[in-house]
């Protein structure tokens, strides 16, 4: 893994335009360089033993404040319900559940904005990461870990 830390705009700006969208490379954003790549449920080592537990106990009062305030028609739903179940913990961890999920896109402009916008660590470096092989991410999808990443850009 080849990593980089940034300093000027200009630096970066300049790196992050020699990548696209074409769907080659995918990317991650992280607002502190220091997290694991790993979800965000799993990042407490506290609580790593149970997890299950944790995560099924974050759903039930996700799901109770979803009716408390009659914002259950904000989830998107599917008659299937495996599809159902992820479409709600992806739907919990965009309203800031911890779960199980991590984030990538073939975006790289929204990987910079998870990077940069996280107004609770602005103290702190983020990470811009580059995947170049798309075939790694399909083959490790399962794994928690996701060790075939080429590059990373560390920036204040």
């Amino acid at each position: 893994m080849k990593e980089m830390k940034i300093v000027k705009m200009d630096d970066f700006i300049e790196l992050y335009s020699s990548f696209n969208n074409s769907g080659i490379n995918y990317y991650r954003g992280q607002a502190d360089a220091t997290w694991d790549i790993k979800p965000s449920i799993a990042r407490n080592k506290n609580i790593f033993e149970k997890i299950h537990e944790v995560e099924n106990k974050l759903i039930q009062n996700f799901e109770l404040k979803l009716k408390q305030y009659d914002l259950v028609k904000c989830i998107p739903t599917d008659s299937d319900i495996n599809k159902k179940n992820w479409l709600f913990l992806a739907a919990a961890q965009h309203y800031g559940l911890p779960t199980r999920l991590l984030d990538f896109s073939f975006d790289k402009r929204v990987a910079l904005g998870f990077a940069i916008l996280d107004g609770n660590n602005y103290d702190k470096d983020s990470a811009f990461i580059v995947y170049k092989n798309v075939n790694s991410f399909q083959k490790n999808f399962n794994s928690i870990e996701f060790k075939e990443h080429n590059e990373s850009f560390f920036f204040n």
